[in-house]
């Protein structure tokens, strides 16, 4: 049977701006499969707060989430920690670092803390943002020399 394509002919189940915002999140994990070099990819995963967000400090590759086991008085625990993707073997290519993992509990004490400390310094803290944000801010020659007219 012929099929034909009417635009607008019935009423959306979303609106186009939720549509076009969907595509850019599609998009940005997408591209978050690869780093800005090209040199490994990365997953995106909404499971763990840090995810896509820690770096090694070593070799700069992205830290990954594991479960391990341990055994203290004879009697087996799990945890969870961050390491490397390189010593954990999922980097092949790369070797040569030999980065530690970090309990994922020591992690999220420091993060609360850095929080607490911004709340307590709030005003210094906006200050520092503003400056920062000041000093990318593209100046008018250049926002004239990025303006494209079709």
């Amino acid at each position: 049977m012929p099929q034909y394509y009417i635009k607008d002919h019935h009423p959306a189940i979303i609106s186009e701006e939720e549509f076009q915002a969907v595509q850019q999140e599609i998009k940005r994990r997408y591209n978050m499969r690869k780093d800005p070099d090209g040199k490994y990819r990365m997953n995106y995963s909404g499971k763990a707060s840090f995810s896509n967000k820690l770096f090694c400090g070593h070799c700069g590759r992205p830290v990954v989430r594991r479960r391990l086991t341990s055994q203290t008085n004879g009697e087996k625990y799990l945890f969870s920690a961050w390491q490397c993707r390189v010593p954990v073997g999922r980097d092949p290519d790369f070797k040569g670092c030999n980065g530690r993992y970090v309990w994922e509990i020591d992690l999220e004490d420091c993060f609360t803390e850095l929080l607490r400390e911004m709340r307590n310094n709030r005003d210094e803290v906006i200050a520092d943002a503003e400056q920062a944000i000041a000093d990318k801010r593209l100046s008018e020659k250049e926002i004239q020399g990025s303006v494209v007219t079709l």
